[in-house]
Parts: structure tokens; sequence; C-alpha cells
């Protein structure tokens, strides 16, 4: 879960770009299923209980923790304290305090992510022990802006988001030139301004080549970077088998990865491999349940399958995750004519988007 900062409300974004950092790190252990910081960030400042939080997400562990900043003599230093929970019994399995000046804060994370898996008993092997303690910089001014950007990346739609990420990725590079991680994050903004017509122009898409290549050279087993390249293979050309290798060998290196999976699910759904993609898109929706696009994508592509009684109730809980988005009213009032045939009950799903004012800008809603 996002880790609770009690400090001054501008350093609110370090808290949770660590919280994330713990949870890129786990997630590349073959010994766990961690559920993507895109779904448990939704859990912040929530008033449910853990047990409540562990149901929704169908986990048996939660690791949650504290954020303080003290500055003394005018040097700043970061206390974590993060806690390891069970579930099935309540107990708290582990906790331990973790203390640092900011400017080797870069190495809390993977501290605390070694001593989890630890806790947990999973057995790491010895490539998993050297990617656990990687450090993605020694420069922790640019570690710091690195972990500013990490909350405007969710959203590829939102051009502003999109645009402040990519400004901060660029100063994290002009102070640590050889910052894989930013160099990965600045190609896959690049790469998403081109696919979603935000900057479509072939000096945008080379810049996302370029950058993408250079985070491979610099770190070849960050799996950030395979999902950059191939994001710039399937977002920027439409080449499909050269973004499943860059997919899947970031699936390899970090077996919970949820951008690998969809991107795989994505380009095999192009391909017309339907039912090989929905096994990716489920797997990357039960690692990240509460993103409202992994589940439009297993909803579509059953509703594209025809398996409308297995796509009606995700539309349903996409209404619920984005209540703003007009697609599943769309979907849903498909599903009544082409399944039910029954144009009534279509057209009250048109009406109540509409009314909600939902979707007209877009003309997503033609019937």
């Amino acid at each position: 879960l996002p880790f609770d900062s009690f400090g001054a409300p501008d350093k609110e974004y370090f808290s949770d770009g660590i919280s994330e950092e713990i949870t890129g790190r786990l997630s590349g252990l073959s010994g766990l299923g961690v559920i993507a910081y895109q779904s448990s960030a939704q859990y912040k400042r929530t008033t449910k209980s853990l047990a409540e939080i562990a149901g929704e997400l169908h986990v048996g562990y939660i690791l949650r923790g504290t954020v303080r900043w003290e500055t003394d003599d005018r040097v700043t230093r970061i206390r974590v304290n993060p806690a390891l929970i069970k579930i099935a019994d309540g107990t708290q399995v582990w906790s331990q305090p973790y203390e640092a000046d900011f400017s080797s804060a870069f190495k809390l994370q993977a501290n605390i992510a070694a001593t989890v898996a630890q806790a947990l008993n999973v057995r790491l092997a010895a490539s998993e022990q050297k990617s656990l303690h990687g450090t993605l910089t020694e420069n922790s001014r640019a570690y710091d802006i690195y972990l500013s950007a990490l909350p405007y990346t969710g959203d590829i739609d939102n051009e502003q988001k999109i645009r402040i990420a990519a400004r901060l990725f660029q100063d994290a590079i002009d102070l640590d030139g050889n910052f894989a991680a930013a160099y990965a994050g600045l190609s896959r903004m690049q790469a998403n301004m081109y696919w979603t017509y935000q900057e479509r122009t072939e000096e945008n898409l080379s810049k996302a080549k370029a950058n993408a290549q250079r985070a491979l050279d610099l770190a070849p087993q960050l799996p950030g970077a395979h999902v950059a390249m191939g994001d710039y293979h399937y977002h920027g050309r439409l080449e499909y088998e050269p973004a499943l290798r860059e997919y899947r060998e970031a699936l390899r290196l970090d077996p919970s990865n949820v951008d690998a999976l969809g991107g795989i699910g994505f380009v095999l759904r192009r391909q017309g491999k339907m039912r090989e993609a929905l096994e990716y898109l489920v797997k990357a929706r039960d690692l990240d349940p509460r993103d409202y696009l992994t589940v439009f994508s297993v909803a579509e592509t059953n509703a594209l399958l025809r398996d409308y009684d297995e796509a009606e109730p995700l539309f349903e809980q996409c209404r619920s995750l984005d209540p703003e988005s007009a697609d599943p009213y769309d979907f849903q009032a498909r599903i009544y004519l082409l399944r039910d045939g029954r144009t009534d009950l279509a057209r009250a799903t048109v009406n109540e988007a509409f009314k909600r004012k939902l979707g007209a800008e877009d003309q997503l809603l033609a019937y």
C-alpha cells in the first residue's frame, strides 16, 4: 500500500515513489505475485480495513509503512518504517525501521524489498539477488526528480500529465546521464504521445527509440527498458513481432510486470489471436484489479469473442472504476443488441450515458 507520509505536503510524492519502487522490485521475484501499484494506490487514505482491502485485491499479505523526514544541522534524514501483515490471522510478520540521509535514500527500497522477500521465505536466484540490490542512480537529486515523475505516468490519454512526466524524466537524465530507468520512462512517454496523437511526429518517435536503446545499453536487465522498446515497436511502428520479443523479455525479468503482460495481450489481439491474448490480459487484470484500463481490456476482449455473459459484469465493474467513461455504456448497449436483440434496453443505456453527459463529444455512442 502507499506508505503514509509524515512530512511537508510537497514531499508526499517521495513516499508514494518509494512504495512504487518497492512494488516494482518485489514484482520481479518469481516466487511472488504482487499487485500493481496502480491498483494498490487507490487505497491511499482509505477507511477500509486491511481485511477488506485484501479481499478486494485477493492477497494474503499487505506491506504498509510510514515515511518521516527529519532535518538536523542542515542534513535531511529519512526514516521509513515498513510492516508486513499476514491477513489470515492479522499478525505482523515483520517490521523494521530504516533510516538514511536523503543523499542515499535510493538504497532504502532495495533493502526493504530484500528483507520482505526474506520474511516471506522466498528463495531468490542469484540474478534476483543482484536485481533487488541494484541502484537506479547514485545521484540523490536525480532520484528525487525521478520519483516525482512517477505519479504523472498512469494515464496515457492525459497529455498534460504525460508531458510533465517527460520533462521530469529529462531533468533526471540531465543530472545523471547514466540513469537507465529515467531514459526508459522518457521513452515510454514519447511513444505514448505518438500513439495518442499528442505528438505524432517522426522526430518524437526517433527520440523514443533512442532513449529506449540508451536504457537497454545501460541496463540490459532492466524490465522497464524492454517495455519501453516494446512500446516503440508497437505504438510507434506497429511492428508486432519485435514488440512481442521485448515484452516477453521484460516478463522473463519481471514475472508480475503488468505493462509487459498488457503489451503482449494487446499485440496478440491485433494479430487476431484473441483467446491467447485474453490469457495475458486476464493475468494483467489479476495483478492490477482496480485499474480501469486493465479491467476494460478483459471485458472488451470477451465482448469481441461474443462471450457476452463474461463481459457484462466486467463492464459494470468498469462503470464503478471510472464513472466518467462512456465506453462501458457503449459496449453494454451493444450486448443488449447483439445478444438479446433488445433495442429498448440498448437505447435506455445510451440515454443514460447522454444524461450523464458521457461520450457525446467523442461520438462513441452512435446508434
